[in-house]
């Protein structure tokens, strides 16, 4: 029995492409919210639910790869 082939990961620069903005605001979209209009905002948000991408930032163990100052706070929650 062959294993399932992995399914790609959707990148951020794909979610950009569809929802017809730049790299960065759909970086800031996630990142720095009130950088971004609400007309971008929810564009970026359909398209990322549309290609089923998902924030490596609020992923489950990201934790575990933080820089230290970030490592206190998610030791905290432990």
């Amino acid at each position: 029995m062959e294993s399932p082939v992995a399914a790609k990961r959707v990148t951020l620069a794909q979610v950009a492409e569809l929802a017809g903005v730049s790299v960065m605001t759909a970086s800031y979209t996630y990142n720095r919210p009130g950088r971004v209009s609400d007309d971008a905002r929810s564009k970026v948000l359909a398209a990322a639910a549309e290609l089923g991408y998902s924030d490596p930032t609020r992923a489950p163990g990201r934790c575990a790869a933080a820089p230290p100052a970030r490592s206190a706070s998610c030791s905290a929650s432990t």
